[in-house]
């Protein structure tokens, strides 16, 4: 299995709010990518992209509505719906890094579902964090001195 992406979490963050958000949904794409590579299946590189793509809608579509009418109205639905791909989609990289933290060093690392679906990327990219870092110091305290 190909290692995640490797950028700490708080950088992820840090970018995501300098940019208004827009980061985020790069590194959204970024991490569907790896699950791509992971699985040898695009399923959640395109759910990713479904996400991405009913935000852009939302955000023309709602441009010039006001508020309570029933663009307003359509343009939370359309936002609601592009959550369902993005939350499964946090599912199924957070079942990868399970599999990768089992595959580079046994199965030690946990990801809370509650936070998943709360922080999604953010937490995710924490735990690849977490997991990059304990490989760099396996290695270093195998490497002979």
């Amino acid at each position: 299995m190909p290692p995640p992406p490797e950028l700490h979490w708080l950088v992820v963050l840090g970018l995501s709010v300098a940019t208004l958000g827009m980061f985020f949904y790069i590194w959204c794409i970024a991490l569907g990518i790896w699950a791509n590579k992971a699985q040898r299946s695009p399923f959640t590189l395109l759910l990713y992209i479904a996400a991405v793509a009913l935000l852009v809608f939302e955000i023309v579509y709602s441009a010039d509505a006001t508020p309570g009418s029933f663009e307003a109205s359509m343009s939370s639905l359309i936002h609601l719906a592009g959550a369902v791909p993005m939350i499964w989609a946090n599912f199924r990289v957070r079942d990868l890094i399970i599999d990768y933290s089992s595959s580079v060093a046994g199965p030690w690392i946990t990801c809370n579902g509650v936070l998943v679906f709360l922080f999604g990327p953010i937490y995710l990219q924490y735990k690849i964090t977490e997991v990059r870092s304990y490989v760099r110091e396996a290695a270093a305290f195998a490497r002979p001195s």
